[in-house]
C-alpha cells in the first residue's frame, strides 16, 4: 500500500518541478497553460512538436508527438490549461536544439488532457514582464508575450524594429505574415529571445493598435566606423559611394570611411534605376545589427554585420553622378585600344606578306624579261657575226677571182 501510494500522481506546482525537487520522480502530475507551441526543428517520425507550458513568469517545455496529442492541433493548444502527467527530467543539449536544460515529458496519450480551452485570441497573453529579473536562459520559455510599439524600420519582408513605450528597441521575426509600414504603431505577439544586447519577439503576428508612441527619430550624421552597437535602433546618416547597385530584394552597399555598409532596399525598390555604381549619395536610414538570438548551446551568438534600413525613397539622396571617366570605362576603351593596334598588326603583318609575295612574282617577271632580252641581244650579236663573216669571206673570194681575171698569162705560166 506504501508503494502504491508513492506511485500515485500527485498534482505538484510547476515552480517545485523547476526548482528539480521531482527530478526523474514517476507519477508527477503537472497542471498549468499552454503559451506557445513550435515544431521541432529536426523533425522526426512521428512530427515532434514542443509545448511551452507557463504558471505566472515560470515555464518549462514539454515535448510531444503526434501519437501523444491523440488528434489535438498542437498549436489550437495555445492559451489551453492541460494537466499532463510525466517525469521531470533534462533534454538535449545538441547545438541544433531550441531547448536545452530541464523538462517534463509524457509518454502514454493518456497522460495528456485539456481541463480548460483558451482564447482563439492570439493577442490574449500577457504583456512582457520586467526583463531585468529574468535570465537569457529563462526567456524563450516565456512563452508569447504581448508588446505595443512604434515600427521604427521593415526589412526583409519579414523584420521588424519597433520602440515600445519604454522607449525600449525591439526587433520582431514575423512569420506568415504582410509586414507593416514605417511610422505605424501596432500590437506585436511573440517569443521573446535575445541576442544579449536587444530584445527579440520571434515567430511573431502583429495587428494596428491606437496607442501613441513618442520616439526621437531625428537624423544623426555619423561616420561609418561610428556606427557601434550603442547605435542600434537610432537613425543615423551616412555618406558614401555606391560600389555595388540593387536589383529588387538585394541590398545596396556604399563605401563609407574604407568600410562597406549594406543598405536595405524594401523602402527603395521602386526607385533603385537611378542608383548608379560609383555614385556619391547620402543615406538616412535606422541603424540595425544583425545578430541571431542567443542560445545555450551558442554562447555567441552569430553576427552577421550592420545594415542601415532608409525609410522612404527619400531617404537616399544622390550627392554627385559617377564621372563619366571611371575605370571601368577606362578598361573598356584600353581593352578597345588594345584590339585595335592588334588589328593593325595582323593587317600590318597580312600587308608585308602580301607586299612580299607581290615583290617575288614582279622579280620574277623582270628576271624573264632580262633573260627574254638577253636573249635577243645574244641572237642579234650572233646574226651580226655570221654576216659580218659570211660577207668578208664572199668580197675576198670576189676580189681574188677579180685579180686572176687581170692576169691571165700569169695563171698559165704557173
Amino acid at each position: 500500500m506504501i508503494l502504491a501510494s508513492l506511485l500515485l500522481a500527485a498534482v505538484v506546482p510547476l515552480t517545485e518541478v523547476l526548482d528539480g525537487l521531482h527530478d526523474y520522480e514517476l507519477g508527477v502530475e503537472l497542471e498549468a497553460t499552454v503559451s506557445d507551441v513550435f515544431a521541432d526543428p529536426l523533425g522526426g517520425e512521428p512530427l515532434n512538436y514542443f509545448l511551452i507550458l507557463a504558471e505566472g513568469e515560470k515555464s518549462i517545455f514539454l515535448p510531444m508527438t503526434e501519437s501523444l496529442l491523440a488528434g489535438e492541433s498542437p498549436f489550437s493548444l495555445v492559451g489551453s490549461r492541460i494537466r499532463v502527467k510525466g517525469v521531470a527530467c533534462f533534454g538535449s543539449r545538441q547545438p541544433n536544439r531550441r531547448y536545452s536544460g530541464r523538462i517534463f515529458a509524457c509518454t502514454e496519450p493518456g497522460d495528456f488532457r485539456v481541463v480548460e480551452r483558451g482564447s482563439t485570441d492570439p493577442f490574449a497573453v500577457p504583456p512582457l514582464p520586467d526583463l531585468s529579473r529574468i535570465a537569457p536562459t529563462d526567456l524563450p520559455s516565456l512563452g508569447r508575450r504581448r508588446a505595443t510599439g512604434r515600427v521604427l524600420a521593415v526589412w526583409g519582408g519579414d523584420n521588424l524594429l519597433i520602440a515600445a513605450s519604454s522607449n525600449e528597441v525591439i526587433r520582431v521575426s514575423l512569420v506568415r505574415a504582410a509586414p507593416p509600414r514605417y511610422g505605424e504603431t501596432v500590437d506585436v505577439v511573440g517569443i521573446p529571445e535575445t541576442d544579449t544586447y536587444r530584445l527579440h519577439l520571434s515567430r511573431a503576428a502583429w495587428r494596428p493598435s491606437a496607442a501613441k508612441i513618442a520616439y526621437d527619430e531625428s537624423a544623426e550624421r555619423v561616420a561609418a566606423r561610428e556606427l557601434t552597437i550603442w547605435r542600434y535602433g537610432r537613425v543615423v546618416r551616412i555618406a558614401g559611394r555606391i560600389r555595388k547597385t540593387a536589383e529588387p530584394g538585394e541590398r545596396l552597399v556604399i563605401e563609407s570611411d574604407g568600410l562597406l555598409i549594406p543598405v536595405e532596399t524594401d523602402a527603395l525598390a521602386s526607385d533603385l534605376g537611378r542608383f548608379e555604381k560609383d555614385a556619391m549619395v547620402e543615406v538616412t536610414g535606422v541603424c540595425v545589427f544583425l545578430i541571431a538570438p542567443w542560445r545555450q548551446t551558442a554562447p555567441f551568438p552569430k553576427f552577421d554585420g550592420v545594415v542601415v534600413v532608409p525609410r522612404s525613397p527619400d531617404d537616399v539622396r544622390i550627392l554627385a553622378t559617377p564621372p563619366w571617366w571611371t575605370p571601368a570605362r577606362f578598361l573598356v576603351a584600353l581593352a578597345v585600344l588594345l584590339a585595335l593596334l592588334v588589328g593593325i598588326f595582323i593587317w600590318n603583318r597580312a600587308l608585308q606578306a602580301l607586299a612580299n609575295r607581290r615583290g617575288r612574282e614582279l622579280m620574277r617577271e623582270r628576271l624573264g624579261a632580262v633573260r627574254s632580252k638577253l636573249q635577243v641581244i645574244e641572237r642579234t650579236r650572233l646574226a651580226v657575226e655570221l654576216h659580218d663573216t659570211l660577207s668578208q669571206t664572199l668580197a675576198g673570194v670576189a676580189m681574188q677571182i677579180e685579180t686572176a681575171q687581170q692576169f691571165p698569162g700569169a695563171r698559165r705560166r704557173s
